[in-house]
């Protein structure tokens, strides 16, 4: 411990001295104490001549060393009588003070030995026991002030550390806060490091520089002398460039020694002399072991930076660092964010083409199908039908695989949006079972429905819970010959909420543990040879359950090799009716009659040939009469001459293109009223909303379905007489 005493400390060894002198008639009494390999003498009372030196080493050829070192107390009698190479220093101060007996008690505390008390007499006179002992006791007194200066000195230090400690923990942690809370602006943060560096380093300058070009550009300052602004050089011969060159931290205590001034002779000679500082310390920042700027404190006095302040500026450094590389990928990400938006947009786009150039040959191929179908049944031309009925089959098939492409690509997107709407789960189940029913005759198969009592009705997306359970029978019906297919719907109490259960079993090919863990992945069967045998994509079920766990479900699996499969979709019921009624379902179009609608005009909007025909030739064998125009310009015309009871208006048109020409028909006095249904092969997110937005009743996708049409036409009608 340091032998700089406090003056009540002093004041306290002193008095000792003085009542160990009296009472132990001693012409004196000094107080040594450790310091490092010496002794120090620190108080001390008496008549006997003293040497000047406050300091002695610590050696056996002392009294008070050997005291010190054997922690035992020396008693000689004459130190004149005593041998000079017993105590060889010893016998040359005796001859400068000419003390004769000598008393050194130690200072001993947990048998470590903190100084020594010396007493000393001009006489030959020994110091009897009870003295001794009185020593001893002031020695006792003497160890303690000295060890709890020393335990209080060590807390005090303790404290220090502690407090120092403490403040760098909590700049740190809020330099990191700023940190997380720019995570796209780095000004806040090499301003925070700025202000606590000056502030934890005692420093009067704070300069903070990047790497830009080659060139070190400044970007933040801290001080009241002026820095240079415009960008520097970063060359060995300133401080600042060697550090960023070397990538080592560099500490100059005095920038004006003569050997500072030469090794970096452009800081020299441009910077150093005159300079408002004498004392530097520059870190550089690095990452990835490249230099990407630095951080410079500085102090006008020659006052080195001790090594804490040091490690604290290199942890200022290391997040300063973490700052800029946060931005960093902060702004790549915002730009691969955007890239992908673009992308994103690319792709609808394509996806919207595509589907309108493949969904309008299709809308022609299969509607103009059906009506050579129909005729054919009619006239009784058997060896048309088939033909037909395969070319339907056919069409339908590749519009559901579009469908599905589609659906998958909006729900990767983000895109798809659920209508949920209240409706009975019965009718629903027994549709499906009766779209599946003929198919799965064909293979020999028997379908069964069980609608349990109390089913009622659920509140969900209507059409994706119809397109889940069409999907999950479309397949057992496909992998089953000469079996049976059953379908079941019931509803259950669970986790405090109703759940409606939709089950599709069959005793098919069934699956093995391996084929059905990728089951539910797109573009995936349970095997090749399942693509190879049965067609498909493996899209549907994957679409399904994506579907389901989005209205708040899932569908579940349980299957064996050879002894068929179970798929299960179960939903809550949502705000669902729990009673026992069957009910009819909202996808049931109304039943109008044909006389009802005879002499009622459509005028419908289109320019492709093949769906004129097909529109025209359904409508009027509903009982419509049907108007067509070839372009927007010709629609809004005949709109306002005709005044047709309603208007099918396709939205891609020439000349003029349905959205703007249903805008301008809706805002003319003499048209807006006539209700206006919205045809388009674009089936992404946002269509229908932008047609409802340009004024559109009503909005429906091709390829069109009569019967959908029919009751989006009939609905129409309805509210226009209302």
């Amino acid at each position: 411990m340091t032998t700089e005493l406090p003056a009540d400390i002093v004041l306290i060894l002193e008095a000792i001295a003085y009542r160990a002198a009296r009472l132990c008639e001693s012409q004196d009494a000094r107080i040594f104490v450790v310091e490092g390999e010496d002794q120090k003498y620190v108080a001390g009372f008496g008549e006997v001549p003293f040497m000047v030196e406050t300091t002695r080493p610590l050696t056996r050829g002392l009294v008070t060393g050997r005291a010190i070192i054997d922690r035992a107390v020396v008693h000689i009698e004459d130190m004149a009588a005593v041998p000079k190479k017993e105590f060889p220093e010893g016998r040359e101060i005796q001859r400068y003070t000419g003390l004769r007996t000598a008393l050194a008690v130690p200072l001993v505390r947990e048998n470590r030995a903190l100084g020594v008390i010396l007493l000393r007499r001009s006489e030959v006179r020994p110091f009897d026991a009870n003295h001794i002992e009185l020593v001893k006791a002031f020695a006792d007194q003497a160890a303690v002030t000295i060890e709890n200066l020393r335990l209080s000195s060590e807390l005090t230090a303790r404290n220090a550390e502690l407090t120092e400690a403490l403040e760098q923990q909590t700049v740190t942690a809020e330099i990191l806060r700023v940190i997380s809370s720019s995570p796209a602006d780095i000004q806040p943060v090499f301003d925070a490091i700025a202000g606590s560096a000056a502030r934890l380093c005692d420093a009067s300058e704070v300069v903070i520089r990047r790497v830009d070009r080659g060139l070190l550009t400044l970007v933040a300052h801290l001080g009241l002398v002026g820095v240079r602004s415009s960008a520097i050089r970063i060359t060995r011969g300133t401080v600042a460039g060697r550090a960023i060159l070397e990538r080592r931290t560099i500490h100059v205590h005095d920038v004006l020694e003569p050997h500072v001034l030469a090794e970096y002779p452009e800081g020299g000679s441009r910077l150093f002399q005159g300079a408002p500082f004498r004392t530097l310390l520059v870190v550089p920042l690095v990452r990835e072991n490249s230099a990407i700027g630095m951080i410079a404190v500085r102090r006008q006095e020659v006052r080195p930076f001790s090594d804490k302040q040091i490690k604290l500026l290199e942890t200022f450094a290391a997040q300063a660092v973490i700052a800029i590389e946060n931005v960093r990928l902060f702004n790549e990400i915002q730009e691969k964010g955007r890239q992908l938006e673009i992308a994103n947009q690319h792709k609808s786009q394509f996806l919207a083409n595509m589907s309108h150039e493949l969904r309008t040959p299709l809308n022609a191929i299969i509607n103009v199908s059906e009506v050579l179908l129909r005729d054919a049944q009619k006239l009784g031309r058997n060896d048309e039908v088939e033909p037909l009925a395969r070319v339907i089959r056919a069409s339908r098939h590749l519009l559901a695989l579009i469908n599905d492409v589609l659906d998958l690509s909006k729900i990767e997107a983000g895109k798809m949006e659920l209508h949920p709407v209240s409706f009975a789960v019965a009718p629903l189940v027994e549709e499906v079972a009766r779209t599946v029913r003929l198919l799965a005759e064909k293979n020999g198969n028997r379908v069964i429905v069980e609608c349990r009592d109390g089913l009622g009705a659920i509140r969900a997306d209507a059409t994706r819970v119809h397109q889940a359970l069409l999907n999950l029978a479309s397949n057992a019906v496909k992998f089953t010959r000469q079996g049976t297919i059953t379908m079941t719907a019931e509803r259950r109490a669970e986790n405090r909420g109703d759940w409606v259960m939709m089950s599709v079993a069959d005793t098919g090919i069934g699956m093995t543990p391996e084929q059905t863990a990728k089951l539910f992945e797109e573009f995936s069967q349970a095997d090749s040879s399942i693509a190879r045998n049965f067609g498909g994509t493996g899209l549907g079920l994957a679409i399904s359950r994506r579907f389901c766990r989005m209205m708040g479900g899932d569908i579940t699996v349980e299957s064996a090799r050879d002894a068929g499969s179970r798929f299960t979709i179960r939903l809550p019921a949502g705000n669902g009716a729990h009673d026992n009624s069957r009910g009819s379902s909202d996808r049931i179009a109304p039943n109008v009659s044909l006389a009802s609608r005879v002499g009622r005009r459509i005028l419908y909007v289109e320019d492709n040939e093949d769906n004129i025909y097909v529109v025209k030739t359904r409508l009027h064998d509903a009982g419509f009469t049907v108007l067509v125009a070839a372009n927007g310009e010709q629609g809004l015309a005949m709109a306002a001459s005709e005044k047709p009871d309603l208007v099918l208006m396709d939205l891609s048109l020439p000349v003029l293109d349905g959205w703007e020409a249903t805008r301008r028909l809706k805002h003319a006095p003499e048209t807006s009223g006539i209700p206006v249904i919205a045809l388009t092969s674009h089936a992404m997110k946002g269509e229908q909303e932008k047609a409802i937005a340009a004024g559109c009743d009503d909005f429906d996708t091709k390829p069109i379905e009569i019967a959908r049409l029919l009751a989006k036409i009939e609905a129409a009608l309805a509210k226009r007489q209302r």
